[in-house]
Parts: C-alpha cells; sequence; structure tokens
C-alpha cells in the first residue's frame, strides 16, 4: 500500500537552513516486494505507517518548552509540560479507539477482496502468489471439515432430542386421560364418602335409641325394622366407597408410572443439554478458530495481492485501499501523539515535580505552625 501522503523528509521547508531544526536522515527506501516464495511463506508486509514518523514531527506536536537549567526554570517547565501532556494522551486514548474501528473495518474488507479474488487464481499465481493460495486453500479446506463437524453434531443432538421428546410425548399421552380418569374417580369416591358416613350416622342413631330403651323387647321390636335396614344400607356404602377407593388407587398407580416417564424423560433432555450441547459447543469453538484463520489467511492475500498489483482494481480493491489507508493515517497519528506525550526532558520534569512537593511541604509546615 501507499503512503505517498506522507511528508517529504526532504522537503525544504524542512531541510532548509533554518536555526534549530533537526534535519532527520532520509528513510531508508523500501525494497520493491518480493512474491511469497512457494512453500507458502509469508508474504511480505507493508511498511508500517509509524516508521515515517520524524523526531521533528514529534517535536513539534509535543511543543514543549527548552529543558529547564534551574530550578524555577524546572518549575515552570513542569506547569507546562503536565497540561500539555495530559492532553496528548486523552487524545492518544481517542485515537486508539479509532483505530480499532478503522482496523475492523479494514480486515472485514481485505477478507472480502481476498475472497473475491479467489476467482483470479490464475492471475494471482502468475503474479508469484501461489504460495499464498495455497494458504487459503488449505485454510478453506480446514474451514469445510469443521463446519461439517459442527452440522454433523447439531444433526445429533436434534436427533436426541427428537427421540427423547417422542418419548416424552408418548408418556404425557398415557398420563393425560388417566389425569382425567383420576379427577372423575375421586369425585365418584369423595361423595361415595360422604354417602358412607351419612348411612353409618343413621345406623348409629339408631344404635343409640336402643340402648336408651334398654333390654325391654316390647320397646325394641318396632325398631328392629329400622336396625336391618340402615345395616344394610351402611354395608351397601361401605362396599361401593371400597370398591371405587381400589377403583381409584389402581388408576393412581398406573397415572404414577405415566409421570414417572414424563419426568424421567424431562432428565434425560436436560442431560442430553449438558453432554451433547458440550459436543456442539467444542465444535463451535473449533469452526470459529478455523474461521478466523481463514479470515486471515484471505487478509494476507489481500495485502499481498495489492503489494503485487495483482487485482482487478474494482470497487473491492478501492474500498479496501481506502479503508487500509484511513486505519494508516488513523494509526499514524496514534503514534505520533503516544510519542509527543513521552518526548519531555524527564530530569527537568522530575526536578520541577520535587520543587512542587516541596513547597507542598513547606505549605503544610507553615499552617501547622500558624494553627498551634
Amino acid at each position: 500500500m501507499s503512503y505517498d501522503d506522507f511528508d517529504d523528509p526532504l522537503d525544504p521547508l524542512v531541510a532548509g537552513e533554518l536555526p534549530g531544526l533537526e534535519i532527520a536522515p532520509p528513510p531508508k527506501p523500501v525494497a520493491a516486494p518480493r512474491a511469497p516464495s512457494e512453500d507458502g511463506a509469508p508474504p511480505p508486509k507493508p511498511p508500517k505507517p509509524e516508521d515515517t514518523i520524524r523526531p521533528a514531527d514529534v517535536r513539534a506536536l509535543a511543543a514543549y518548552p527548552e529543558p529547564p537549567g534551574n530550578p524555577l526554570a524546572a518549575l515552570l517547565y513542569v506547569l507546562t509540560v503536565f497540561p500539555r501532556r495530559r492532553e496528548l494522551q486523552a487524545k492518544t486514548v481517542e485515537l486508539a479507539a479509532r483505530l480499532s474501528v478503522a482496523t475492523r473495518k479494514a480486515d472485514q474488507a481485505l477478507a472480502e477482496l481476498g475472497e473475491s479474488l479467489l476467482s483470479r487464481r490464475d492471475a494471482l499465481e502468475a503474479a508469484g502468489l501461489a504460495g499464498v493460495l495455497r494458504m487459503v486453500t488449505n485454510e478453506l479446506g480446514e474451514h469445510d471439515a469443521k463446519s461439517i463437524s459442527l452440522r454433523a453434531a447439531r444433526e445429533r443432538v436434534d436427533k436426541a432430542r427428537e427421540e427423547a421428546a417422542a418419548g416424552r410425548a408418548e408418556a404425557e399421552a398415557v398420563a393425560a386421560p388417566l389425569k382425567d380418569r383420576e379427577a372423575k374417580l375421586r369425585t365418584e369416591a369423595d361423595a361415595l364418602m360422604h354417602e358412607r358416613r351419612r348411612a353409618d350416622a343413621a345406623l348409629q342413631r339408631v344404635e343409640i335409641e336402643l340402648r336408651n330403651l334398654g333390654g325391654d323387647p316390647a320397646s325394641r321390636a318396632p325398631l328392629e325394622p329400622a336396625l336391618q335396614a340402615r345395616r344394610a344400607e351402611a354395608e351397601i356404602a361401605r362396599t361401593a366407597s371400597d370398591q371405587k377407593n381400589a377403583e381409584l388407587d389402581a388408576v393412581r398407580k398406573r397415572l404414577t408410572e405415566a409421570l414417572d416417564r414424563v419426568r424421567r424423560a424431562d432428565a434425560l433432555l436436560v442431560e442430553l443439554g449438558k453432554d451433547l450441547e458440550g459436543d456442539v459447543h467444542q465444535a463451535a469453538r473449533a469452526t470459529g478458530a478455523a474461521g478466523d484463520r481463514l479470515r486471515k489467511a484471505l487478509r494476507d492475500l489481500a495485502e499481498a495481492a495489492l503489494l503485487a498489483n495483482a487485482t482487478d482494481g474494482g470497487s473491492a480493491t478501492r474500498r479496501a485501499k481506502s479503508l487500509c489507508d484511513e486505519r494508516d493515517e488513523i494509526a499514524k497519528e496514534r503514534a505520533l501523539h503516544e510519542r509527543a506525550a513521552v518526548a519531555h526532558d524527564e530530569k527537568g520534569y522530575l526536578q520541577g515535580l520535587v520543587i512542587i512537593g516541596m513547597i507542598a511541604l513547606l505549605a503544610v509546615a507553615a499552617i501547622l505552625v500558624a494553627v498551634f
């Protein structure tokens, strides 16, 4: 990629006879990019944007005063450098955030360009990029294999869940009518129990009346038929209640078994989630890692093609160049501010801080003496 928009170190305004300006030696010429080797060695990288920063650029941006020559100058030096340093540091943080966004955009554009270049294999090989193409092909195969494994793991999970869900649905289908039957029998058993208690109460009233009459046969005779009738009614009610309760118990046993099958099916679904989902997550992580490697290989291909002028010059190429230039400009600006923030005279700065500390201690001591 081109960095022609950076300042020329031999510019007459910089290299003129102006006093006090340091003339940085011209940067070493960048060798023409070498084509990647056929064995798949990493492609050449463009020079870093921060490599073009000159010491004069750093000093000009920092705008720090000359190093102090005495304690009073050191005090003034700190008071001047400290706020400017804070400004430069804050700007560096802002530029770092912008650089992160710009880098993501440039990486995405380069990956898209690399993917579009796969249709130009002959032209790329003719430009000496066969090794980089081989790297991309290998990563494509690895990513496809991981994707197939991920799909297979998901299919296993889906199949196991379908089988478990079918078993649960079957158990629920058995349990549903039993729930209705149990509710109906419970209502009937409650009614029969009520009738049984009524019959027992009627029998007890007759028996109480007979006990009150004592042993006189003549007095007891009129109540004997009522006693027999109440006993018969109580026996019928007792028998009907016992039969209904037995039927209810049998239905409840079957319902308990069906509900137990439902609970086991639910537990199986949970266990499947623990076991099989772990396989899916592992396959997904492997696929994601393969995807990251593939995207890096595509970016390397795009960068190598740009350096070798082996692109088609289409919209994807223009977009990738524009975003990469924007990223590099921000990277250079961030590095410039970062270097400017620490371009002060450290010795003079520390001397000024010591003086400020001593003044603060003397002020505190004076206040304490005045108070006490």
